[in-house]
């Protein structure tokens, strides 16, 4: 009992100091609970519309298209493989080319620029 009137009386005479504790945990859960609902929206955004046969072939260790460089003679023989979709005797394939560039903009930031493309033999 002696604890309970402890309690209340440290409430009593500390309460700026109790609310802005319980505003400060509130605001946390908050944004935690939005922060985390908006990357599972994103999530799951993605995972619903993106197609379970649409692969992106990365260099082993990388976490990004960005810091992944695959040969372009590993590039070629991926489309060799028997599990990829054929239209006929074409794979269904393409090959994008991905560099990145730094690069002055009209503005005179400095920065970089992601240019992409694909190979010839990919538009056939």
């Amino acid at each position: 009992m002696l604890l309970f009137r402890y309690v209340l009386r440290s409430l009593k005479a500390r309460t700026r100091a109790n609310l802005l504790t319980m505003l400060a945990v509130a605001l946390l859960v908050t944004s935690g609970a939005l922060g985390l609902s908006f990357y599972q929206g994103l999530r799951d955004m993605l995972v619903d519309t993106t197609p379970p046969e649409n692969v992106i072939v990365l260099a082993e260790g990388a976490a990004s298209e960005a810091g992944s460089k695959v040969p372009l003679e590993s590039a070629r023989k991926v489309v060799l493989f028997e599990d990829v979709r054929r239209d006929g005797d074409a794979p269904v394939t393409v090959r994008e080319l991905v560099t990145r560039m730094h690069l002055t903009e009209k503005a005179g930031e400095y920065g970089p620029v992601a240019f992409r493309g694909f190979d010839t033999q990919s538009a056939t």
